[in-house]
């Protein structure tokens, strides 16, 4: 065959290896990230600050405001 050596760079080695890993830094990269997650969501778990629970019916109470006219300043209603 006359042409046999222009198709002889597709089996090159460098070349032949490139469908089977195409980004070569992709699985450690997924690794290291999903280790880092882990890290952090138990260190934030580890270091959180605990409250303790409301008791004894001593709730937050929200406030209320009566809207005004545009541009105005709302006003706390007093219950």
């Amino acid at each position: 065959m006359p042409f046999a050596g222009q198709d002889s760079w597709r089996k090159h080695p460098l070349l032949s290896g490139l469908w089977r890993d195409p980004f070569p830094g992709l699985r450690p990269a997924i690794f290291a990230f999903a280790a880092f997650c882990t890290f952090e969501y138990g260190w934030k778990k580890m270091t959180a600050i605990q409250y303790a629970p409301k008791s004894h019916g001593h709730e937050d109470k929200k406030h209320q405001f009566e809207k005004g006219e545009i541009d105005e300043v709302p006003t706390r209603k007093e219950h």
